[in-house]
């Protein structure tokens, strides 16, 4: 797994953490607010190298990337976390 990897993993698990949907939009914005509170200037471009990968992967000429895509990676994984509804851990 490589740094964008982990950096998309961390944005999508923030965007699960409040209970949101993930797309590619919530993604970049996320992304977005990671470089501005990046600490270090690495830290911040390797957030920007995440959000190159994203817009990349999302522009509709370019190939199909589903099958290489970090997120793909991150919900087939053993060690994955699975956020419950709300409305599940009410019983």
């Amino acid at each position: 797994m490589d740094n964008s990897d982990k950096i998309l993993g961390e944005a999508a698990y923030q965007i699960l953490a409040r209970r949101e949907r993930i797309s590619v939009v919530q993604l970049n914005q996320e992304l977005h607010r990671m470089v501005d509170e990046a600490e270090t200037p690495d830290r911040k471009q390797a957030v920007l190298a995440a959000i190159d990968w994203l817009n990349d992967y999302r522009q509709p000429s370019s190939e199909d990337k589903r099958g290489s895509s970090p997120l793909r990676r991150l919900s087939e994984s053993s060690d994955s976390i699975t956020l419950s509804s709300v409305e599940n851990t009410k019983k």
